[in-house]
């Protein structure tokens, strides 16, 4: 599965909830639930706790921030770090002296695909 995704899941699954005073969830993604937390999260019953569940959640969501599977918008700590990356045509007017500034001379023909991207 895409890096995020079981974390996005969740939290929109948790928000969906609201102010819900249910203690036990009904179907939640578990895809999140790593091995550590399962006897959290869940009770004798096998039923899921909603704090147990929000609280690797949370967990979750603070691995993804920092393995950047999942970006916070116009967050200069938690942000996609793509974003400033140089494109289309400013990329080409600056890729040679990006690429020496980086270490050896580009191969305009070998690299293309790598640098290009």
């Amino acid at each position: 599965m895409p890096g995020g995704k079981t974390t996005l899941e969740a939290l929109h699954y948790l928000a969906a909830l609201g102010p819900s005073r249910k203690q036990t969830l009904d179907k939640p993604p578990l895809d999140i639930i790593a091995t550590p937390w399962k006897r959290l999260v869940f009770d004798e019953e096998h039923r899921v706790s909603r704090r147990g569940y929000t609280l690797c959640f949370l967990d979750q969501l603070q691995d993804a921030l920092r393995r950047r599977d999942v970006y916070v918008e116009n967050s200069d700590r938690w942000g996609d770090p793509r974003a400033k990356l140089l494109r289309g045509a400013d990329w080409q007017a600056n890729r040679v002296q990006v690429c020496r500034s980086l270490g050896p001379e580009p191969d305009r023909d070998h690299d293309r695909h790598r640098w290009d991207q």
